[in-house]
């Protein structure tokens, strides 16, 4: 029986391949403890199957609607049990852990994340804790983000990319600051990202290899959420306007990826199409991350001569503000016609 549990936090980021490791992870919760690592369910508090813990971080940050944090008390001490037994380790993943504030801070950003992470460290702290967050080139994070609120609807999926990358600039793209404030509240502190893990395409394995989990014999979940693509987004982006309850949203992503969208796209949009307004600004982008960038190399990574791999002009292509006018009107007149996929 071990004297402090050990607990592996993997907090974020979003669009590092979090949804894949959860999947994984829950697929094989078997497999996982009988080699020593808990990834736990919210039993018997909710018998509700998830995936991920984003509602222990959400209660943590007060804006859970599934538990309280006293629930989550209750979780992490039943949890902190079954590990000392064994001399297990518990797993968790949350990428939320990455954004989350603490709203009732009136004075900033800094102030907001450090009181969340200070909130969050309070309720681990009979566990060895270590945390680890997976980072991403920022032009490719910044457009999967804005595809993922696009496709799901979300206010911030209405407004243009170039708004979207301002915004973000305040908060989640602060990977420097986010990190110190995360070394500041935790000992343990481990960076690793999504461009070394993915690049043999074996992304979970990688993952676990790297937080010193086998996972020899266990069989990869392949696509988990199939993302949209470029055309797909900006077809996304004219459609959003039109949402007005979030249940319509389904009916509208089954919609896009129908046969019928699908030949409209192929005849009014090309498979060269790019969110991006030009290489340059793109290239202009990343290098506004380059001291930041060095950085965190030089503190996580002092083995490696640069944090990400460099951006290829042949990674970006024709620049698309927004669908063609004819495109539309075949939109608007099967989207309000007699046989309308969605009811507005």
């Amino acid at each position: 029986m071990t004297a402090v549990a050990r607990l592996i936090f993997h907090a974020g980021l979003p669009k590092t391949g979090t949804t894949a490791v959860q999947a994984f992870a829950a697929r094989h919760r078997e497999a996982l403890k009988d080699r020593g690592f808990i990834y736990p369910t919210f039993e018997p508090i909710s018998s509700k199957y998830m995936e991920a813990h984003h509602h222990l971080a959400h209660a943590v940050a007060d804006s859970s609607h599934q538990l309280s944090l006293a629930e989550v008390s209750d979780l992490l001490a039943s949890w902190n049990q079954a590990a000392s037994f064994k001399d297990d380790t518990i797993l968790l993943s949350a990428e939320s852990v990455w954004r989350h504030i603490d709203s009732t801070i009136q004075v900033g950003w800094i102030a907001q994340r450090q009181a969340f992470l200070e909130r969050l460290a309070e309720q681990l702290q009979d566990f060895e804790v270590k945390m680890v967050i997976v980072l991403r080139r920022q032009d490719t994070f910044t457009q999967s983000l804005f595809m993922e609120h696009v496709m799901k609807g979300t206010k911030l999926g209405t407004q243009s990319f170039a708004q979207f990358r301002l915004k973000e600039r305040e908060t989640t793209l602060r990977f420097w600051e986010n990190l110190r404030l995360f070394s500041s509240v935790f000992s343990n502190v481990a960076v690793m990202t999504y461009d070394d893990l993915s690049k043999d395409k074996n992304l979970c394995h990688n993952f676990f290899k790297a937080i010193g989990v086998s996972t020899e014999g266990l069989e990869d979940v392949g696509v988990v959420r199939k993302s949209l693509s470029v055309e797909e987004t900006l077809i996304k982006i004219y459609l959003n306007r039109f949402l007005k309850e979030k249940k319509q949203n389904k009916k509208l992503m089954a919609w896009l990826r129908s046969d019928t969208i699908k030949a409209l796209a192929k005849q009014y949009l090309s498979d060269n199409e790019d969110l991006w307004e030009s290489y340059a600004v793109r290239k202009a982008f990343l290098d506004s991350f380059s001291e930041e960038n060095a950085l965190i190399c030089s503190k996580y990574f002092p083995d490696k001569k640069q944090l990400f791999p460099d951006l290829l002009p042949q990674e970006t292509k024709k620049f698309r503000a927004k669908i063609p006018k004819e495109l539309r009107e075949e939109i608007d007149s099967s989207l309000f016609g007699n046989d309308a996929p969605v009811k507005f």
